[in-house]
């Protein structure tokens, strides 16, 4: 995948500053051990997507405020309807061995909502080894740089 250029202006690393001291920021992952913690990839997709959309930013904001006041900026979400090769291989290679030894697709689904840390998700039951697996291959800040180039170009 070719990676675009992105200009870490002074803006967003005051936003990513304020990302790391909210509650709901999880520091990153040292190790696969910390993959074992609910919402242990929260903190990385927080600080990806505030660097490409700077939406995390803006919700966060609200949260603190605790409503919406018109004025204030919302947060936008493009999706592509066609999706992207690159991606559905990614997914592949991630899922794919691990159909292999019986792992259905809902705890795959569960892997990723247990990374994120969204609350109706449980710890999968996936063993050891696919765990693992998982954690070296699925790339959540893949997603955010494909559809960020499908979308709108980066300025360098």
């Amino acid at each position: 995948m070719k990676h675009d250029k992105i200009e870490l202006t002074e803006e967003k690393i005051k936003q990513l500053a304020e990302i790391s001291l909210h509650p709901l920021f999880t520091p990153f992952p040292q190790s696969i051990s910390d993959s074992y913690r609910f919402g242990w990839a929260r903190g990385l997709v927080m600080y990806i997507e505030t660097i490409l959309h700077g939406n995390w930013h803006k919700w966060l904001k609200i949260l603190d405020k605790g409503e919406w006041d018109s004025n204030d900026p919302y947060p936008q979400i493009e999706l592509s309807p066609s999706g992207s090769d690159e991606v559905r291989k990614m997914l592949k290679k991630s899922f794919e061995p691990l159909q292999y030894k019986g792992i259905r697709s809902y705890e795959f689904l569960s892997w990723i909502g247990y990374a994120l840390g969204i609350s109706w998700f449980e710890k999968p039951n996936i063993d050891d080894q696919s765990w693992k697996h998982l954690y070296e291959n699925f790339n959540f800040d893949f997603f955010f740089a494909v559809s960020i180039r499908l979308f709108k170009p980066i300025l360098s």
